[in-house]
């Protein structure tokens, strides 16, 4: 008798316990069902992608060119450069530009179009050493002249961008040298140059600003 009541006994412990269990597990698994459908596929941060970085500068340009027509000159004018940054520091820039001399006889304009790689060396910080080189076409047209010249140039040299907002900064080229070289003859005449000047960043965004 007593071993039948002890059966018994197991048999309606067991049953009491088992629903518990049931739930538990249940619940469990409702627990574990709705946290994996409730779940989202982990996607890229793309706060944290780089991205292209683009920018317009638009500059007020000094020029000091020594030696030209026998004495020195200096010219003044604009400059617009635009540039592209994919990835890594390396991009792309083009530079217009348009210079005029107007303190002797007779007076200067020349109009400056080129473009070459340039290599940004802190490209996702806000002040943005960078480097350059170009090469292009220069137009020159005298005052009381009607005559046109076009000579071939070089450019090279370094500057620096600051960025004040998400959209505008300040663009400083302190040293740029410029080569033209004259096609009558096949001298280059050497020339030096300094701009500074509002930068335009249409996208805002560009990743990893610091």
């Amino acid at each position: 008798m007593k071993k039948i009541l002890a059966a018994l006994s197991l048999l309606l412990l067991g049953t009491l316990a088992s629903p518990g269990q049931s739930q538990s597990q249940s619940g469990f698994a409702s627990n574990s069902t709705g946290s994996v459908n409730s779940g989202k596929t982990a996607g890229p941060n793309y706060e944290y992608v780089e991205k292209p970085i683009g920018s317009v500068s638009e500059n007020f340009v000094y020029m000091y060119s020594p030696g030209q027509s026998g004495a020195d000159r200096s010219l003044m004018g604009w400059s617009v450069v635009p540039s592209l940054t994919p990835v890594h520091g390396f991009g792309l820039q083009a530079d217009f530009e348009s210079l005029y001399m107007r303190a002797v006889y007779p007076g200067q304009s020349w109009l400056i179009m080129s473009a070459g790689p340039r290599f940004n060396l802190a490209p996702r910080k806000r002040f943005t050493p960078f480097i350059f080189a170009e090469a292009g076409e220069a137009r020159f047209e005298f005052q009381r002249r009607r005559n046109v010249d076009w000579e071939p140039v070089a450019k090279a040299g370094f500057g620096f961008q600051s960025r004040l907002t998400p959209h505008f900064g300040i663009t400083l080229v302190p040293a740029e040298w410029m080569g033209l070289r004259y096609d009558y003859n096949g001298s280059w005449d050497q020339n030096f140059t300094a701009r500074i000047g509002l930068t335009f960043y249409p996208s805002g965004k560009t990743g990893r600003i610091s």
